[in-house]
């Protein structure tokens, strides 16, 4: 009799002990499903405030539409408070105009070399003549900006962007090509040794990358 109830307690014990490890209280699961969901906010909010990435997306919802800023970057309407909020600070204000006027001069200095200087294969200066990722590295360059040689490593640096989102400075890499975007609709490029420093329209040919290289 001692040996059936000793056996009886023992399996009670297994399977109360069974129960607890099947799974957390309701409790336990709720904690965990709220932890979960800041975690998912807060890893959102990382990726829209990356290093390169926060002051084009609070212009953007300085400039756009709510629904047309969540579309472009995947957001909820809470995120999209957030990011408002962000824009309308001070200091975000000062680092979006300071980036705007810098990309400006970028271009107006891009611009400056148009029917100026010819096109060299492998050449970088502008001086005596430049290559397509020549023209753009050493256009960069001048204002602090170092990016690689190649067209094609050009076009995997920085951030990788949509068309909703170009701005002028921006780089669109068309695969062993590669040029300034300007606004408008329009890029400018070292072109050919025919044509040299040009102005064209931005999908003249056919894209593969736009790239965001500007903090």
């Amino acid at each position: 009799m001692h040996l059936k109830r000793f056996l009886a307690c023992a399996m009670s014990i297994i399977m109360m002990g069974g129960a607890v490890l099947a799974g957390p209280t309701e409790a336990q699961a709720a904690k965990g499903a709220a932890t979960a969901g800041i975690a998912s906010v807060s890893m959102k909010r990382q990726e829209i405030s990356g290093s390169i990435g926060l002051n084009r997306r609070a212009n953007l919802a300085k400039e756009r539409d709510d629904s047309e800023v969540r579309e472009i970057l995947g957001i909820d309407d809470e995120d999209m408070e957030w990011l408002k909020k962000i824009a309308k600070d001070d200091s975000t204000e000062k680092r979006i105009k300071k980036n705007t006027a810098k990309r400006e001069d970028i271009v107006q200095f891009a611009l400056s070399f148009v029917g100026k200087i010819p096109y060299v294969y492998g050449g970088d200066s502008l001086e005596t003549g430049v290559d397509c990722s020549g023209f753009v590295q050493q256009v960069f360059k001048h204002f602090g900006v170092d990016l690689p040689r190649t067209s094609g490593e050009q076009g995997s640096t920085g951030e990788s962007i949509s068309f909703d989102e170009i701005r002028p400075g921006d780089l669109i890499y068309y695969g062993g090509h590669i040029a300034i975007y300007i606004g408008d609709g329009q890029v400018v490029h070292a072109s050919n040794r025919k044509t040299g420093i040009k102005v064209s329209i931005w999908n003249y040919r056919s894209v593969r990358s736009i790239r965001n290289v500007l903090k």
